[in-house]
């Protein structure tokens, strides 16, 4: 009897059953002031997400002087948080949570720190105000390789971005998106398991406070566990995670179907070919 070629593929690749969540990666994208700080720290109201590590790059956390038990470690520069990476890798059984606020920020700073290293190289041809396409890609890849490393930290990990409105020419339709620019823009989510979009609005009176995890023509978002309700009102880090963790939530990360079922096509077809 002919060899299943797909138990012969995942036995290559050293693939593996979908596994119980162990950690949250999640990022929080929405308007200056919607709450992204505050909905970080409330990952030390439950003894499963807390202690925590806050990387303030954006200088807002005083909204947090009632969680005097977070640790806040302010960063202006790639270096420095290259720096503090560094240091929770080495020592990464403490923090159960770790917080980069924000994202948008960082990759502002960066840019300016790639200009400002170009412009001493060639001041001549350098406007340090205008990026060259590969002073762009030089950031993108920085910000995106930093990402990588905090979340591979075995905790939970949870990264803050502005928002923004962008429209299509084509059809008029607008689209609510982190505010990150270019590729990044379209890249960055794919890092995480949950994306979520998190707004404040007055409702009879009162401050309410949304996320929203289901991705609409209008909305990026997602949740790649499944668990969540396509709007979570009034939001906490414990809240989401209790969520998940009842649910029993797992992600599927093993060989795509298609990429089986293409491999038991060729296999078939190489049968074919052997017996004529």
């Amino acid at each position: 009897m002919a060899s299943d070629p797909g138990q012969a593929l995942r036995k290559e690749l050293g693939v593996k059953s979908p596994e119980k969540i162990e950690y949250l990666k999640v990022l929080v994208f929405g308007e200056s002031g919607a709450g992204k700080t505050t909905l970080c720290g409330t990952s030390m109201d439950s003894e499963l997400s807390s202690p925590v590590f806050l990387i303030d790059v954006e200088g807002g956390t005083t909204v947090l002087n009632d969680k005097p038990n977070v640790d806040v470690k302010a960063a202006r520069a790639m270096a420095e948080i290259q720096a503090i990476a560094d240091t929770l890798h080495q020592y990464p059984k403490y923090y159960k949570t770790v917080i980069l606020d924000s994202l948008t920020e960082l990759r502002d700073i960066d840019m300016q720190e790639v200009m400002m290293e170009q412009y001493k190289k060639k001041p001549e041809t350098t406007d340090k105000y205008v990026p060259s396409p590969r002073e762009w890609g030089k950031s993108g890849a920085r910000v995106k390789e930093i990402l990588r490393y905090l979340k591979d930290l075995p905790c939970h990990v949870v990264v803050t971005t502005l928002m923004t409105e962008n429209q299509d020419m084509a059809t008029g339709v607008k689209t609510i998106e982190p505010l990150l620019p270019g590729q990044l823009q379209k890249q960055v989510p794919g890092f995480f398991d949950i994306v979520g979009y998190l707004r404040a609005r007055m409702v009879q009176g009162q401050n309410v406070r949304t996320i929203q995890f289901v991705r609409t023509d209008k909305v990026m978002a997602k949740d790649r566990t499944k668990a969540l309700p396509d709007i979570l009102e009034d939001p906490t880090i414990p809240k989401i995670w209790d969520i998940i963790f009842k649910a029993g939530a797992t992600i599927d990360r093993t060989v795509a179907p298609e990429l089986l079922a293409q491999v038991q096509q060729d296999s078939n077809v190489t049968q074919l070919k052997q017996e004529k």
